[in-house]
């Protein structure tokens, strides 16, 4: 059996980022440049005299943009006389142009207006080093500066984060090219860690990349929020300009898991998988240990799951999307680590048993394997990722048999119940008087419920937001695709949020066979599937939510009939070894036997 002879890592054109980067890091410094020489202006300024000037003439210029905003520009002629000499002067605030940010403009105007029509004199502050140098409003625009600084921030982040990132990936993928021509039929030597057998956590770039994503996303929302608040409650605009307050509570939300993962890096450190053999084999087994420089302290053990998975970009006219597909999933729960007695680190057993049938990594079809740690602990939760090599090679195994597992004794003792009350499932007796009930509850993640729940009503609300916003009308063809994108998102996640938060279903099981009732609510019809017909029950992925060690892969329970159909038992299991454990009960109320 031959690998594949494509490095499993995707190399993005690196130059290509590079140039894409200097417009926004050039647009963050001179921003920056922008804002430094206003306030050193406004520094300079304190130290000018007051004096008393006659406003000649005051006008407010106004102009539209292509998206129908308007902006204010307040001008004005003044005469003040210093040290026996009579100057004239046009300048009117530190930030020169025209504006709509806040109501400095009309405000400047209307006292301007003021004092032009009644005669009455107007302050200015001159320059007594140049007397021919004079303002009428030197202080700081705050509203101005924080949109300044959202640009400094959000372009500054981006164009010096995509800069980075760009130099070294372009230096990471000279390394795996020179490792790759070394290596043409060993793809799992093309990256240095995969080479040398030790692979490092993805935690610290997680924390750095939430981290500079938190920035960039509040130094956008926290002045547009600004704005609106401004907007509307100062100037009597548009409310809807208020939609502008979901973007910081989003926001708020990143920077509480920046904060997170920073907090998680300082704790554990950075950990580090070491292979027993390189690569894993398909057809064959992942061995290996994962050492944490620090002692976890946990009573509810290690939970390793390893995953395949291929992630799918989907065409949507304008747009794509991107969505990860679990291809294989295997889940273990380590009760015992390696290093009980060193009260300073930690080395946690992992050994998984690879069916001949999974895929190998491979970037064209964008397969990935992932080995994830999870960790309940009384402060902050262990987590971490590692992608891993594996591969089809010539010591793959096509009669390949998942066997015992040598570390089976570092596994966790099976306890049923404690398995069913983290599924969230109920086991009541039997209405047969054999086997046993399995009631599946409503709302039983009701946290992924929430999170489809807001997505459903953000997607949902937008079509009526341009619908009002167009004044009751459909006024704008351009504007049909967005809507009709948005209406459909809007209506799946609607879909998903409810069956989460009211899908119910109850398994009966025993010796003669399964009664099943599901759906919303639990109103389904009754169905009565005798033991002969059935030929096996399987978990089946549906539905993931999360991200990095923090994914959630959601099983529904399967029943598969000698006719070849499946019905639906129970749905929204979290996690393979969950599923499985859910799945050994309804067989043991069968009787094994009974299945084919």
């Amino acid at each position: 059996m031959t690998a594949s002879k494509k490095c499993p890592s995707s190399k993005p054109p690196f130059r290509f980022l590079l140039l894409f980067s200097l417009p926004f890091a050039a647009v963050g410094v001179g921003m920056g440049a922008w804002l430094a020489y206003d306030v050193a202006a406004y520094l300079k300024m304190q130290g000018w005299v007051e004096t008393p000037a006659k406003i000649v003439q005051a006008k407010l210029e106004s102009s539209s943009d292509s998206d129908g905003g308007t902006t204010y520009r307040a001008t004005a002629e003044y005469a003040y006389e210093y040290q026996g000499h009579r100057y004239t002067s046009h300048r009117v605030g530190i930030t020169g142009g025209s504006d709509n940010v806040g109501s400095f403009q009309k405000n400047a105007y209307r006292q301007l207006n003021e004092h032009q029509k009644s005669g009455r004199p107007f302050r200015c502050f001159v320059n007594s080093s140049n007397p021919s140098e004079a303002i009428l409003f030197r202080d700081l625009r705050w509203g101005m500066v924080l949109f300044r600084l959202g640009f400094v921030f959000a372009f500054g982040t981006a164009g010096f984060g995509l800069m980075t990132f760009a130099i070294l990936g372009r230096r990471k993928a000279k390394q795996e090219k020179t490792l790759t021509a070394e290596h043409p039929d060993e793809p799992w030597l093309c990256k240095p860690d995969w080479a040398a057998g030790r692979i490092r956590s993805s935690s610290g770039m997680t924390a750095v990349v939430m981290v500079a994503f938190a920035l960039f996303w509040n130094a956008i929302a926290i002045p547009a929020a600004i704005m609106a608040i401004h907007e509307v409650f100062f100037k009597h605009g548009d409310r809807f300009a208020l939609i502008a307050l979901a973007f910081p509570i989003v926001g708020l939300v990143l920077i509480v898991a920046a904060i997170v993962a920073i907090m998680r890096r300082r704790k554990y450190g950075c950990s580090v998988f070491e292979l027993a053999a390189v690569p894993g084999v398909v057809g064959g087994q992942l061995a290996g240990v994962i050492h944490v420089p620090t002692k976890i302290r946990t009573d509810d053990g290690f939970q390793l799951s390893l995953n395949c998975i291929q992630t799918v970009t989907t065409n949507r006219g304008d747009s794509n999307s991107t969505s990860e597909n679990v291809l294989w999933q295997d889940e273990q729960l380590i009760a015992r680590e390696l290093r009980q007695a060193d009260p300073e680190k930690t080395a946690i057993p992992v050994l998984f048993q690879i069916p001949y049938e999974c895929r190998s990594a491979d970037a064209a079809e964008q397969i990935a394997w992932r080995l994830e740690c999870k960790s309940k602990t009384p402060d902050l939760d262990y987590a971490a990722t590692f992608d891993v090599p594996v591969f089809k090679t010539p010591e793959s195994d096509p009669t390949f048999v998942a066997g015992p597992n040598p570390i089976a004794d570092h596994f966790a003792p099976i306890d049923p119940e404690k398995d069913l009350c983290e599924a969230g499932l109920v086991r009541e007796p039997s209405q047969t008087g054999e086997g046993c009930r399995l009631v599946f509850p409503m709302a039983r993640h009701w946290g992924a419920a929430l999170l489809f729940t807001i997505m459903a009503i953000v997607f949902s609300a937008v079509p009526f937001f341009v619908y009002f916003k167009s004044g009751g009308g459909w006024e704008r063809v351009a504007d049909l695709p967005f809507i009709i994108i948005f209406g459909l998102f809007g209506v799946i996640l609607t879909f998903i949020a409810l069956d989460l938060w009211f899908y119910r279903s109850v398994v009966d099981a025993s010796p003669r066979g399964l009664v099943i009732v599901g759906g919303w609510f639990g109103l389904g019809r009754a169905q009565e599937i005798a033991a002969a017909d059935v030929v096996q029950i399987v978990p089946v992925s549906r539905m993931s939510s999360g991200n990095g060690a923090g994914k959630n892969t959601y099983y529904n329970i399967d029943v598969v009939l000698t006719s070849g159909k499946h019905i639906k038992a129970g749905k929204h299991v979290p996690g393979m070894r969950l599923a499985k454990s859910v799945v050994r009960e309804i067989e043991g109320a069968m009787g094994n036997d009974k299945l084919k």
